[in-house]
């Protein structure tokens, strides 16, 4: 909104009536949007809950969507102008621009970067924990499983028909993104979802249970979570370290946990090395393991 208003100021000449209606209408929607998303938030507690429901503020937020195409577009508009000034070509400026931002981007993430990567650096194993529990790696084969064996035309059918057959008197443990199908394909009930815990703002209950089982299942101090590389994970645990902390659990772990939390079954992807007895495997990619 500030970008624009003062493009709208300072370069008035070079636009005509109708792009700087647009543009004008664009700053007004954010400005009457921002007051309505705000007052919105404040007075939530006191809004009836047809008014909640819809989650109108994200309606009044949508303009964020074409915030980057106007700040792109904004942009190489004053890189013109600069190289017109400067009598440098346009393309020169704009790649020197382009690189001294990803060179400024990268240093200043680097250390993230590099505690990222090195999180799980064990000096005993080497460079092999690395290459084991690389957090690209999973995130690499999740997307592949996710992309290939998750469409409608290659999903293995059998395996939730299985499931299905399954009984019902015991809760269930699946990895991401595979809770939605356990329970929408095989009709069980999943201990909880890892990857959105969004559904703790539905009751107050729900935190003692959630936090209980982050601590227990995944190992992973509610209250003083590790970063990184938890601090850019906004309320869910990453795949990766998920199957770092179900292949160092040992079968009495899984026991303890099955008694506890009255889980029988583990849905995980079969390249993942877990301690349990495996019911079967499927074309997938997927092994649901037993705990007896």
């Amino acid at each position: 909104m500030i970008l624009l208003t003062f493009f709208l100021r300072f370069n008035e000449k070079y636009l005509d009536k109708k792009i700087s209606f647009v543009l004008l209408s664009v700053i007004l929607c954010i400005f009457f949007g921002l007051i309505v998303y705000i007052s919105y938030k404040i007075f939530l507690e006191y809004l009836p809950p047809f008014i909640k429901a819809p989650m109108s503020s994200r309606v009044f937020n949508t303009h964020s969507l074409i915030s980057w195409p106007i700040i792109f577009s904004i942009s190489v508009i004053m890189l013109k102008e600069l190289s017109i000034k400067t009598k440098i070509e346009f393309k020169k400026l704009f790649i020197i621009v382009y690189f001294a931002l990803t060179l400024i981007i990268a240093i200043y993430n680097s250390k993230f970067l590099f505690n990222y990567i090195f999180a799980h650096y064990n000096k005993e194993v080497g460079i092999k924990s690395v290459l084991k529990n690389n957090p690209f790696k999973t995130r690499i084969m999740m997307f592949y499983h996710h992309t290939f064996y998750n469409k409608i035309d290659t999903k293995d059918f059998d395996l939730w028909s299985k499931i299905k057959n399954y009984d019902n008197k015991n809760y269930w443990i699946a990895v991401s993104p595979h809770h939605k199908d356990l329970t929408r394909l095989g009709h069980k009930p999943i201990l909880i979802n890892a990857n959105s815990f969004d559904f703790a703002y539905l009751g107050n209950s729900y935190l003692i249970f959630i936090k209980d089982i982050i601590e227990n299942v995944y190992n992973i101090p509610f209250n003083a979570p590790p970063e990184p590389p938890l601090k850019t994970y906004h309320g869910r645990i990453p795949n990766h370290l998920v199957k770092i902390e179900f292949e160092n659990k040992n079968y009495k772990n899984w026991l303890d946990i099955s008694n506890k939390y009255n889980v029988k079954y583990v849905l995980a992807p079969t390249s993942w090395n877990i301690d349990l007895p495996i019911e079967f495997s499927s074309t997938d990619g997927l092994t649901l393991y037993k705990i007896n």
